[in-house]
């Protein structure tokens, strides 16, 4: 789990993430973003991999509450 203040170590360590997962999303797969926070990496992977199925989990309410309108 990541929290930083600088979007582009946020953004930097997402790519990583990514990056690494990238060879195992193959249909069906199933993801889960565990302290997902804005959800990046977790709608970035479910909109380019629809075969996959994408969760992100977070522990703030308000959080997943502002991520669930904006993300399906």
């Amino acid at each position: 789990m990541l929290r930083s203040i600088d979007p582009d170590v946020t953004v930097e360590t997402s790519y990583q993430l990514y990056l690494a997962a990238k060879p195992l999303l193959t249909p069906g797969v199933r993801v889960t973003e565990l302290g997902c926070w804005t959800g990046g990496l977790a709608s970035f992977i479910a909109a380019n991999y629809p075969a996959c199925q994408v969760w992100g989990v977070d522990r703030a309410p308000r959080v997943i509450e502002l991520n669930t309108a904006q993300h399906t």
